[in-house]
């Protein structure tokens, strides 16, 4: 714009504040629709106005690329709770088969969705596999959690190629004693993996052989009913979070940093109410910030007949201290029945993306879920949102990550040829 005889310009409508007599402006728009910017100037000889009006697009959302469904032989249901990502987009994913026991498997796609490998009854006796996490230089995934031998249970890491080639390990730190592998992470050099036992939560290490050490590593909570659900681990220090039983008997959640020999740096934080937690480290600009994800178990909410939980998402710097909180109920307040938040990934280009199941408000639907999966940018705008139904019941997304490419994996379960559920992997192109 351009102005003479004036010597003060103001901008009203949906745009604001003091401008100059001239110059340009760039404006982003926050919602869809009919957006008006007007500029009024002033001088000795009155005021003039002039405006101009711009229809707004709804931005276009994520797309469906595909999705495959796999219901292992002899399974009743299952389902996919961890995914990692192969250096040319291979995705591999690690979970459960119920069928006479719950017993691990794991699949394999390429990036075109052609599968890749199917690795059924890894451990052979009842095991689960609840975290996964890729060799740094090699083409293998490794699938970490726990195996039951009779009344005990042991630690259990299988590593698996692109060519679905299986090596397993497993280990317990005292004889006969029930202990739970529930999350993993790495390094260059190491596999480090978060334990749960009657003794406390611990996190041990591994080679990247795939060789487990049940002795290694460093305590993190003495609470027996305590579980760790995920780690991250930078050049000097780690984050570990997990949930424990807290006030009144309601689900709460820890997390707490560790130096590299296990040392706590500084005190724990400590969330009430919050369950399911899962944790990413992010370097944006000079700082490195934490996202925190959980589910957020509110009041009882007597006129559904259900519980207020929402997806509960929080950006922490390096001290702990709270950045910004949001929550997200598939966009619809008044939904006070059981969303879940059961997974967190990093995006391209800064902030987050979650996954899990959001609840249909519908009578009808009253018990049944859909795939939810919302992303915000590191201002904690949301930037998309997903709601999916790849069944026609219950259906949950348990994992996410996004490949080299900026596309979102999802896997879980999906209520679709299978009365309890079958394994799904689907990837959707974002806006």
């Amino acid at each position: 714009w351009s102005s003479s005889k004036v010597s003060s310009c103001t901008a009203s409508g949906d745009w604001s504040g003091t401008k100059g007599t001239s110059g340009s402006e760039s404006v982003t728009p926050t919602s869809a629709g009919e957006k008006s910017y007007t500029l009024s100037c002033s001088g000795s000889n009155g005021t003039a106005s002039a405006s101009v009006n711009v229809k707004v697009n709804t931005p276009p959302g994520p797309t469906l690329l595909w999705s495959k469904f796999y219901n292992p032989a002899g399974a009743t249901r299952s389902g996919l709770r961890s995914v990692v990502i192969g250096a040319n987009n291979e995705i591999a994913a690690g979970g459960f088969k119920l069928a006479n026991n719950i017993v691990g498997f794991g699949i394999g796609y390429r990036s075109s969705g052609d599968l890749l490998f199917v690795v059924d009854n890894l451990g052979q006796t009842p095991s689960n596999f609840n975290s996964a996490a890729k060799h740094p230089t090699e083409d293998r995934f490794f699938f970490a959690g726990d195996i039951r031998s009779g009344e005990f249970t042991s630690v259990f890491l299988a590593s698996i190629n692109n060519l679905g080639g299986v090596s397993e390990s497993e280990c317990q730190e005292i004889a006969n004693r029930a202990i739970f592998a529930t999350a993993i992470a790495r390094d260059n050099t190491s596999l480090y993996i978060g334990t749960s036992s009657a003794d406390g939560q611990k996190v041990i290490t591994a080679t990247l052989d795939g060789v487990l050490d049940c002795r290694s590593g460093f305590a993190v909570r003495s609470g027996s009913a305590d579980h760790i659900t995920d780690i991250t681990v930078a050049e000097n220090h780690f984050w570990v979070t997990g949930h424990f039983t807290g006030n009144s008997g309601a689900k709460a959640t820890y997390l707490r940093k560790f130096d590299r020999a296990g040392n706590p740096l500084g005190d724990e934080t400590v969330l009430q109410n919050v369950g399911n937690p899962r944790i990413v480290e992010a370097a944006e600009g000079a700082e490195s910030f934490v996202y925190l994800s959980g589910t957020l178990f509110g009041e009882a909410a007597s006129e559904q007949g259900s519980v207020n939980q929402s997806f509960l998402l929080l950006k922490l710097d390096q001290n702990g201290r709270e950045a910004w909180r949001r929550e997200w109920k598939g966009d619809n307040a008044s939904n006070k029945q059981a969303n879940f938040a059961y997974d967190l990934a990093p995006r391209l280009g800064g902030g987050v993306v979650q996954c899990g199941a959001i609840t249909k408000l519908a009578a009808a639907d009253a018990n049944s879920t859909e795939v939810g999966a919302v992303a915000y940018n590191p201002s904690g705008e949301a930037v998309f949102k997903i709601r999916h139904q790849f069944g026609t019941n219950s259906d949950v997304a348990l994992s996410c990550i996004v490949d080299s490419a900026g596309d979102l994996i999802l896997t879980g379960t999906a209520y679709r040829t299978n009365a309890d559920g079958d394994s799904f992997v689907a990837k959707f192109r974002l806006p």
